[in-house]
């Protein structure tokens, strides 16, 4: 006999897809979940340090935690921190510590000129928080007088992302957006013992009565819903990884992941903690080579015990032009030599082949790892259906829901990063726990 779920969240690797599985499986929808390894993925590695943002759009994440059954921070494997980020440009070196006068005095400092305009930029924000249009029009102002403030807000607003594929225009709605909350904290993801993540969270959902899959996938659609396979049925599909999205893509054409137009490469050593500068904390956005450079992302992690650091950079690389990825390589470890002139050449292994690194790209596309892979945003009629859409059913409805699909995993919508991904996701678990009690209603009614 077939089983039909409310939901299957395709991929087991996004945490906002299993936070969304767990919040809808609390509110007696039943749910499963279809391990990355039945999508053709690969488990992830995560290697590289994940933090959340405490506010997702107009509240905290603690609403979201609670409501899929995290009732303390600890319980949720986070910690909170500081948003603490350094920009190291040719120019300029600012350090940003998540708070208001912070960021104000490390502007004034490094952009003397603009004291007065930083000023009143910081005014026109507090002054039209729900409608910014003057403070962007200022900030757009200072951008066209400096090109190393430019670069600040590129920087920043990309959070990590390829620099050139964010618009002069988003970047600045961006940082604006940013700049209204006086005092930024992030939460730094640790689950207890050696597991990831996204392991941790799987188990969570097992203790809410969600289903792990083991049959075979083939993805057929109906007309009340999706076949996963002969025994399992779905009302809604939820895409939560890369092979998701390509899947989903045949019911939903603004999924396409196929088009990539960046990948991260990891390139990490060794030093003595004595040769890494101290004034550098942990997360940098490193830029010393001009302004065409996406930035290097940089990573320091201390171990004074052993007397040891590791370093990780971060470097774009063109998923297509191969060529290019010795040189920017190169030019990401001459950055850095320039920052801390004491690391010895030997420090550097070697870069590896263009047949090695076709290898790793291949690699970080097999395991759906979205952290390093800059997908091209979803073309404009796709955009406009999504907007007809909403317009149509309302403000209330999750926004990506298409022919029953909606979308959890970051980066595979145009404009949404971790933080978008997040209050989706709340906003789905409010959406339908508002209709599993209109329906409930309708049943105590009728009896």
């Amino acid at each position: 006999m077939q089983r039909t779920f409310d939901f299957a969240i395709l991929g087991d690797q996004q945490p906002s897809g299993l936070l969304l599985a767990a919040g809808l499986a609390r509110r007696s929808y039943s749910v499963c979940i279809v391990p990355a390894t039945l999508l053709g993925e690969l488990n992830p590695l995560e290697v590289h340090p994940l933090r959340w943002p405490e506010r997702i759009g107009q509240r905290k994440l603690d609403e979201l935690l609670f409501k899929v059954g995290f009732f303390k921070l600890e319980e949720a494997g986070l910690s909170p921190e500081d948003d603490q980020l350094q920009i190291l440009l040719k120019k300029n070196r600012l350090s940003f510590d998540g708070k208001e006068d912070g960021w104000v005095r490390e502007l004034q400092r490094e952009f003397p000129g603009f004291q007065n305009q930083v000023s009143e930029l910081r005014k026109r924000i507090k002054d039209n928080s729900q409608t910014p249009t003057f403070a962007m029009q200022q900030c757009a102002v200072l951008e066209r007088e400096s090109a190393e403030f430019a670069r600040v807000v590129r920087i920043e607003s990309a959070e990590g992302r390829p620099v050139a594929k964010l618009s002069e225009k988003e970047a600045s709605r961006r940082w604006i957006s940013k700049r209204l909350d006086a005092e930024r904290r992030v939460f730094r993801l640790r689950p207890q013992g050696d597991q990831t993540y996204s392991r941790f969270l799987v188990e969570h959902c097992r203790k809410w009565g969600v289903q792990i899959l083991e049959e075979p996938l083939s993805l057929e659609s109906s007309w009340r819903g999706f076949h996963l396979n002969p025994q399992f049925k779905t009302q809604y599909l939820v895409v939560n990884s890369v092979a998701a999205a390509r899947m989903a893509s045949k019911f939903r054409k603004d999924l396409s992941p196929e088009k990539m137009t960046h990948w991260m490469y990891f390139d990490r050593f060794v030093v003595p903690v004595e040769m890494v500068p101290e004034p550098l904390s942990e997360f940098s956005a490193l830029s010393l080579e001009g302004v065409d450079q996406e930035p290097v992302i940089l990573h320091v992690q201390r171990d004074r015990l052993r007397d040891r650091a590791t370093i990780t950079l971060g470097i774009w690389l063109p998923f297509s032009e191969s060529r290019q990825w010795e040189a920017s390589i190169e030019r990401a470890r001459a950055s850095f030599r320039k920052l801390a002139p004491f690391v010895s050449e030997s420090s550097f292994k070697s870069i590896p082949s263009p047949l090695e690194l076709n290898e790793m790209k291949g690699e970080s596309v097999r395991r759906g790892e979205l952290e390093r892979l800059q997908l091209e945003p979803p073309d404009a009629s796709s955009k406009n259906w999504l907007k007809m859409w909403s317009a149509l059913f309302g403000r209330n409805r999750p926004a990506s829901l298409h022919s029953r699909i909606l979308v959890s995993a970051p980066f595979l919508v145009k404009g949404r990063g971790h933080a978008e991904s997040l209050e989706e996701c709340l906003q789905s678990i409010e959406y339908f726990e508002k209709r599993a009690q209109g329906a409930r209603r309708e049943v105590a009614s009728a009896h």
